[in-house]
């Protein structure tokens, strides 16, 4: 590492310059050196000078030529670099090739086994810091890309956007105590998943409260889909002990088929839909339709008997 710390004084941002120097050092210098003390010692430097000024042009030739070969047959560490790099601002990064099997093909080796490690620990991270533990849905963390991926579909039918909430379900926290409302909500994240279409994005938003966001779907649709979560929410679950509790939800929405507006305001109505939902009697559905993001028309759903 001495020689390295030396060479990197001389030119610290360049590794060719570094093995071209050691090259240069150890095989033009002593010939050149050769060379210029045979010309002295036997009196001829002067009579061929002409032939040392060409002996060096060859050797700086040579210098330019080795330089260039040097600059190629590094370049797979230019390329591990790079990789590296990627993965580092990206989080991927396309995997080096594989075939060589001398010592920088097993450290290409070796760094995709580390950005393949590494990308998948942050897969697994990313997943976790967007998963909720206990139902084991996507958690609130997760909305904003939800939201923006369904409003990303190319589709003239529309985005739907549903706030559920458990009704009476700090009752049930009080009566039976949290490892009972823990039990409903796994019932519940469980068959929101069996309610809901693969494309949807299923959210425990937080407590009692989830939310699924409807990407390419009508407002008709949008309703059936509310009144679907709302009915496979009349739950009866068992507890260990062998009671059972009754379970129902409220489901507000908001649906609109113009370009994408902020994640608050959709959710914003989607909650006086709730309200509305609550205020009406529980375990029903009031949807919303958003004329634009400014204003919203409200009232679907609501009559529709529960």
């Amino acid at each position: 590492m001495k020689l390295y710390a030396l060479l990197d004084r001389l030119f610290p941002l360049s590794f060719t310059a570094k093995v071209f120097t050691l090259a240069f050092v150890g095989i033009h210098v002593p010939l050149i050196v050769m060379v210029g003390y045979v010309l002295v010692t036997s009196g001829m430097l002067a009579t061929r000078v002409e032939d040392l000024l060409v002996l060096l042009l060859a050797t700086l030739a040579g210098t330019v030529g080795t330089l260039a070969a040097l600059r190629a047959v590094l370049s797979p560490l230019f390329q591990i670099d790079e990789t590296l790099r990627t993965f580092e601002s990206q989080g991927s990064a396309p995997l080096l090739p594989s075939r060589y099997r001398d010592e920088i093909g097993r450290l290409m080796m070796r760094s995709n086994r580390l950005v393949l490690a590494m990308g998948q620990r942050l897969q697994q991270t990313q997943e976790e810091a967007d998963t909720d533990p206990l139902t084991g849905l996507l958690n609130r963390r997760a909305l904003g890309d939800s939201y923006a991926l369904a409003c990303d579909v190319k589709s003239a039918r529309g985005t739907g956007l549903l706030l559920i909430d458990l009704d009476h379900f700090k009752s049930i926290n009080d009566e039976y105590g949290h490892d009972a409302g823990d039990i409903v909500l796994r019932h519940v994240g469980a068959a929101l998943r069996q309610a809901t279409r693969q494309k949807d994005s299923v959210l425990r938003y937080g407590g009692e409260e989830f939310v699924v966001v409807l990407p390419d779907v009508a407002e008709q649709d949008a309703l059936q889909a509310a009144w679907r979560i709302c009915e496979s929410l009349r739950l009866k679950v068992a507890l260990p002990d062998g009671r059972m509790l009754k379970v129902s939800a409220s489901v507000g929405g908001a649906h609109w088929t113009q370009a994408q507006g902020p994640v608050d305001f959709a959710l914003k109505q989607a909650d006086e839909s709730l309200y509305d939902a609550k205020r009406s009697g529980r375990n029903t559905v009031v949807l919303r339709r958003l004329l634009s993001f400014g204003s919203g028309e409200s009232g679907l759903g609501a009559a529709q008997p529960a």
